[in-house]
């Protein structure tokens, strides 16, 4: 089953430095002894080295990766690949529109067309969607069942969650904590905004950075939205609950 991915593997080079993998992982498929008519999800599947194995231990494997490149090996050994996205061969999702904090999906399977509304924000959740409707239709999920459920999904917590609203606008957390991670949460909110992006972030304390990776979280924002606000983290706040104690002991002790 493929992913779309921005990132380019090549089986080649996967097979000549890579190949210490399946030497690895080859006693975890003793350890898992595969049984016929197990279902078993290989999760990162590479070329298929191993997912071959345990198919020829009768079980039923759901091979999970984001490399086309990879996964055409893969398909060369016999196994079962599922193309998902834009340009998949087994799911592909023909055209995508916003409908305000949502998706309509146009998906193509099996000859059918089915339409989604997929209740998320981001091209990402779009691809994460489609890759859960392949590994449920992998292991024999009716397509129109699956197709369907997609119109319920709720997402991850505190990624892009939409948890409220003020003033009409509504309100989304993300744990984005890097400028690039950030900068993509911020990319897929904005096609379905109309006025303006306010984007509360804090990035305080030695533990994320402090005051440079403010200053980078800023700058990133800068570039893309219609006004920021910075919130001190917690390392300042507990910086200045311990200056608190601290006083109050001072005094105490002063007193005594």
């Amino acid at each position: 089953m493929a992913e779309l991915s921005k990132q380019h593997w090549s089986a080649a080079r996967y097979a000549a430095t890579a190949h210490f993998v399946p030497t690895f992982g080859a006693p975890v498929v003793e350890l898992l002894d595969p049984k016929p008519g197990e279902r078993i999800l290989d999760l990162g599947c590479g070329d298929g080295v191993l997912s071959e194995k345990i198919a020829a231990a009768g079980a039923k494997v759901i091979a999970v990766d984001a490399a086309p490149d990879l996964l055409a090996a893969a398909r060369a050994r016999g196994l079962r690949i599922i193309g998902v996205g834009r340009k998949g061969d087994g799911i592909r999702l023909v055209e995508s529109a916003m409908d305000g904090f949502a998706q309509t999906l146009r998906i193509e399977h099996g000859g059918k067309d089915f339409r989604v509304r997929l209740p998320l924000v981001g091209e990402f959740q779009v691809e994460n969607a489609l890759v859960a409707a392949g590994l449920a239709i992998a292991t024999d999920g009716d397509p129109a069942a699956v197709f369907s459920a997609l119109e319920r999904l709720t997402g991850a917590k505190g990624r892009l969650e939409l948890v409220g609203s003020s003033r009409g606008a509504p309100i989304f957390i993300d744990y984005a904590h890097k400028p690039d991670a950030l900068a993509k949460a911020l990319e897929a909110l904005r096609p379905s905004v109309s006025g303006k992006l306010v984007v509360v972030f804090g990035a305080g304390g030695r533990t994320h950075g402090g005051s440079g990776k403010a200053r980078g979280l800023g700058e990133g924002c800068a570039r893309r939205e219609d006004a920021i606000r910075h919130r001190h983290g917690t390392g300042q706040a507990r910086r200045k609950r311990r200056d608190r104690v601290n006083r109050r002991r001072s005094d105490s002790m002063r007193a005594g």
